[in-house]
């Protein structure tokens, strides 16, 4: 049986960090006019960051932006060296708070095209409603009260870096990536398992050093 895992930033690391989006706001942020949900154009491809903190860049940037993925250099090229599949990149910029732009190293935005699908039958969750403008989801029940995730039988294409259809703000990733952090020594990277992901309490992060030995 595969394992797939849970990927973002170390939420305790907050410095430095990227909490705002400062060019194209609101191109690429918008507000769905019937149900009110946050929508976010992927097209828009020229953002730039508000970087606050002092200190070394980490490899991926804690986000005030919940759905970007945002990396270095670094990430990238090791992630083109082990051929990582299933995502695009596009580079962004990084300012201060005097606007200059910080230069020590590229950083990108990575849009996520791997796709699989939650089996919501074995995991006791229905679709309630589904929005006709921009197709937010509600669901028969909070998405901490899901339980364990299962992934639908014949539904994953086999991309290292992939999102559940309905969920595509949430990162997940194949053990080959966790091997590429942890021997690149690449920093602020959080995983989880994927099995736990709606579970509260329950989420605990994967010592990799431990599950690689």
């Amino acid at each position: 049986m595969k394992k797939y895992y849970r990927m973002s930033s170390d939420m305790k690391r907050r410095t430095p960090y990227a909490p705002t989006i400062i060019s194209n706001n609101s191109v690429f942020l918008s507000n769905c006019p019937k149900c009110g949900r946050t929508r976010y154009n992927k097209s828009n491809r020229d953002l730039s960051f508000l970087i606050e903190g002092k200190g070394k860049l980490p490899d991926t940037l804690l986000c005030g932006h919940y759905p970007l993925t945002i990396v270095s250099d670094k990430v990238l090229k090791a992630w083109e060296n082990e051929g990582v599949t299933g995502y695009e990149s596009f580079p962004v910029k990084l300012v201060n708070s005097e606007q200059i732009e910080i230069d020590d190293q590229q950083y990108h935005n990575i849009t996520i095209m791997g796709r699989a699908e939650l089996d919501f039958s074995k995991m006791g969750v229905t679709i309630t409603n589904i929005c006709d403008v921009c197709g937010g989801v509600e669901y028969n029940k909070e998405t901490w009260e899901f339980g364990p995730a299962i992934i639908k039988e014949n539904s994953y294409d086999n991309s290292d870096l992939f999102v559940c259809k309905h969920f595509i703000s949430a990162p997940l990733c194949s053990l080959k990536v966790l091997k590429i952090v942890y021997e690149s020594k690449l920093s602020n990277f959080y995983f989880e398992n994927f099995e736990t992901s709606f579970m509260i309490g329950h989420r605990t992060a994967i010592d990799l050093k431990e599950l690689l030995k």
